[in-house]
């Protein structure tokens, strides 16, 4: 059988039993078509049985390679081809499908949000610290940027778990599993300051550093609220969260010269892969730079 009149028995059985979109339809289309196209530059069209799995490897590795082909339309086409030859080994127009072990491309993550030094700084000049609202405003931020807590890891510190004098914090994250975290000199000194302001008393300092109604600890949504609102007054124009002061502090770290171990471990991510993504943060403000700045870029 011929490719032409394989994708037509193939479109029709999308169309009249499976019931498909017409626009659905013509995506499968455009995919098989880009094959097709991608065969006639190799050479010429083979039967149908005479594709073989290599031959789909390359198309894919083409379309990866052409700059107009984002991870999602490579994740697409080779959905289409599945289906496609999928559908011809069950009408025996195939001995097999050369599809089978077709592997679908990873969509691309986006990079992380970052904040510049300068906005941290500018965030954290909002809060004023003699209400008992803006010093803690300023202790979660300065806490958030000094140790890149996660917000469950911050909403559940507890006065026992700081160590003022060794400047460090226990904390729990996922899993349950315990790690320590260095408090910097401005980060401890902004939470003395919170905790000596003469309204925190009054909620008392056996229970959460960071308490809300009735002594219980801050709820993530109001946390993530207090980042967002401290943002939009230092007019800074980020969807700011209080994980971007997690990305940031990675970011900068990396920035200054830390090794990929050392961040790993103060962020406890269990595997490094999951901290790799922000080397290419920094590979990219590099760039930026660079651009930016050579005069034979």
């Amino acid at each position: 059988m011929d490719l032409f009149a394989a994708r037509d028995e193939f479109l029709e059985y999308l169309r009249s039993e499976r019931r498909y979109s017409p626009r659905t339809i013509q995506s499968y289309g455009r995919d098989l078509e880009a094959f097709f196209s991608f065969l006639k530059e190799c050479g010429s069209l083979p039967q149908l049985d005479q594709v073989t799995r290599e031959t789909l490897r390359a198309f894919l590795a083409d379309s990866v390679a052409e700059k107009d082909h984002d991870p999602r339309t490579v994740a697409r086409q080779a959905s289409a081809l599945r289906s496609f030859f999928a559908f011809h080994f069950r009408r025996r127009n195939i001995s097999s499908s050369p599809a089978d072990s077709l592997v679908t491309p990873k969509r691309g993550k986006p990079l992380p949000t970052v904040l510049t030094l300068k906005e941290v700084e500018e965030i954290l000049t909002v809060p004023d610290p003699a209400t008992l609202e803006g010093a803690r405003d300023r202790a979660i931020m300065e806490l958030f940027y000094s140790t890149g807590l996660r917000v469950s890891e911050l909403i559940n510190l507890k006065h026992s778990m700081l160590d003022m004098d060794e400047n460090v914090a226990r904390v729990v994250g996922k899993g349950s599993k315990t790690r320590y975290v260095m408090l910097g000199e401005i980060a401890k000194k902004t939470l003395l300051a919170y905790f000596s302001h003469p309204e925190y008393a009054k909620l008392g300092s056996d229970g959460p550093c960071f308490p809300g109604r009735k002594g219980r600890p801050l709820t993530a949504r109001t946390v993530q609220r207090i980042i967002s609102d401290r943002a939009a007054s230092a007019g800074i124009d980020k969807h700011v969260t209080p994980h971007v002061f997690r990305h940031s502090f990675a970011t900068h770290l990396l920035d200054n010269g830390a090794d990929l171990r050392s961040v790993q471990t103060m962020l406890g991510h269990a595997s490094i892969g999951t901290t790799q993504i922000y080397t290419h943060v920094t590979i990219e403000r590099l760039k930026a730079v660079y651009d930016k700045t050579h005069p034979r870029k």
